[in-house]
């Protein structure tokens, strides 16, 4: 296959060449009156471009509000026991071992849930408890309660729903004060 030189090596090797056939270095190319006039219309327009694209977007009247993205965590993936992030990591909850009495005419649901710390101290925590219907609308909730989480072990998080109405449940859990 032929050594074929590119495009830039010929430009080096012209470029190399002439400096050195006639000793002395290649001016650069001079602004002509047509290169002058098309650079001295080039920086205007390019400003006016620019601040007309600017107006069109502060033309925008209308204000609508910012949409919310959609929530990958759906109804069906919710944890039933959440925690605040303190505590994420030194504690556990037992789901197998939740107790949970459905509701009657005459009683309403009741709940317990075995919360363990992971902890090699005692921690103090917050918790309450949010009733829900058959169609997931909150009915009611109970009143923060304090417990302390006894190192390593467990400690039951238990409640009764307000009312017959609620079917379901979810437990928010934060370190108390």
């Amino acid at each position: 296959m032929p050594n074929v030189p590119n495009t830039s090596q010929m430009i080096a090797y012209q470029a190399f060449s002439h400096t050195h056939q006639t000793n002395r270095k290649v001016a650069p190319m001079k602004m002509t009156s047509s290169n002058a006039r098309r650079r001295q219309l080039t920086v205007p327009m390019a400003i006016v471009l620019s601040l007309s694209a600017l107006s069109l977007v502060a033309c925008d009247k209308t204000k609508a509000p910012y949409g919310a993205a959609p929530d990958a965590v759906t109804k069906a993936t919710y944890p039933a026991v959440t925690v605040d992030g303190s505590l994420a990591d030194t504690t556990a909850v037992d789901y197998p071992a939740i107790v949970y009495d459905q509701p009657t005419p005459d009683r309403p649901m009741s709940v317990t849930v075995p919360m363990r710390s992971r902890a090699d101290y005692d921690q103090v925590i917050m918790y309450q408890y949010r009733w829900f219907d058959a169609q997931g609308r909150q009915v009611g909730q109970s009143e923060w309660r304090r417990e302390v989480l006894p190192a390593r072990r467990n400690a039951m998080l238990k409640a009764n729903a307000l009312n017959s109405a609620a079917t379901a449940w979810l437990l928010d859990v934060q370190r108390g004060r």
